[in-house]
């Protein structure tokens, strides 16, 4: 397994395992860059209300990050946009005045708690990229995709 997929795969694994957890709380996972050892890499900050708290190095370098959103995007679509048991919303910018920026996605459980999933993808392809996602997912909404079981 590749480092991309290995970093999805674990994002992944967070998501379900706080989703499934018997308790209420929301949660925040932060894609985010930083520095080691001279090398720019991407690094998953997870928190939850209940004071869980992960910094991880997903070992992705920058030079990667355009696969590495693509295939998160791809993965999130194919395992939560035709669940009857997740949900999974839009990736949107938001843009405040008064209160904290958002640029992300959510994934929800049956409606009862979600999980915001907050990254902002750098480069030329990034519009490309969240736009090609959201067509998917409207495309999905509308029924207008194959479901593929």
């Amino acid at each position: 397994m590749d480092k991309i997929e290995e970093a999805v795969g674990l994002i992944i694994e967070y998501i379900e395992q706080i989703l499934s957890d018997d308790l209420k709380e929301t949660a925040k996972m932060d894609i985010d860059s930083t520095k080691i050892d001279g090398e720019t890499y991407k690094t998953l900050e997870i928190y939850v209300e209940n004071g869980f708290e992960r910094h991880i190095n997903l070992g992705i370098p920058a030079a990667e990050e355009f696969q590495f959103f693509k295939k998160l995007l791809e993965t999130l679509i194919a395992r939560y946009a035709r669940s009857e048991t997740y949900g999974i919303s839009k990736y949107i910018d938001l843009l405040s005045i008064v209160g904290p920026n958002f640029h992300g996605l959510s994934v929800t459980l049956k409606n009862e708690k979600f999980i915001s999933l907050s990254f902002l993808p750098n480069g030329i392809n990034y519009k490309e990229l969240v736009d090609s996602y959201n067509k998917e997912i409207d495309e999905i909404s509308k029924g207008e995709a194959p479901i593929i079981r």
